[in-house]
């Protein structure tokens, strides 16, 4: 009983766990820059841009050449049809390369972005650990994960399915 009022009466500076720190605030377009420079920087973001414009086309011009040549008694329907599906297969082909174009971005920045914090939580010194619960790493690991991935991810195709689109 001694041993436990001396650990209740223990000062609340000598706690081993420490309650946690957080700061809020806006990191302005750090993250945002540092994700896409990581994934490969601005020519993957040209190439999406590049990818949808050329989707977008290719659907406007299968439309506007069905529309417009349906009622054109010289062309047959087999020819009519053939010109319709090369086109709407080269709106899939620039749709496939559009999204393996965000898949690589999110897959890379992802991988990267782990290893580096599995890298910094690796090297930290063992104090770290004895003063820190490792619900709170957990925590702290996968709010980053959905904030700096998720969120991120669903921003630029967001941006590249609507902004350019319109």
């Amino acid at each position: 009983e001694e041993i436990l009022d001396k650990a209740n009466r223990a000062d609340a500076s000598s706690q081993l766990v420490q309650d946690e720190e957080k700061e809020s605030g806006d990191l302005g377009l750090k993250p945002y820059i540092d994700y896409i420079t990581i994934a490969g920087g601005r020519l993957t973001i040209i190439g999406m841009i590049l990818g949808q414009i050329a989707f977008s086309v290719a659907q406007l011009l299968s439309n506007v050449w069905l529309a417009t040549e349906i009622s054109n008694p010289d062309i047959s329907s087999a020819y009519l049809i053939s010109v319709y599906g090369i086109v709407s297969l080269l709106s899939v082909v620039f749709f496939f390369f559009r999204s393996a174009l965000i898949v690589h971005l999110g897959l890379k920045a992802s991988k990267s972005f782990f290893y580096g914090l599995m890298n910094a939580v690796m090297k930290a010194p063992m104090s770290f650990f004895d003063s820190t619960p490792s619900g709170r790493i957990l925590n702290r690991v996968m709010e980053h994960i959905f904030h700096y991935i998720t969120r991120f991810f669903m921003c630029v195709y967001a941006f590249v399915l609507f902004g350019v689109s319109k």
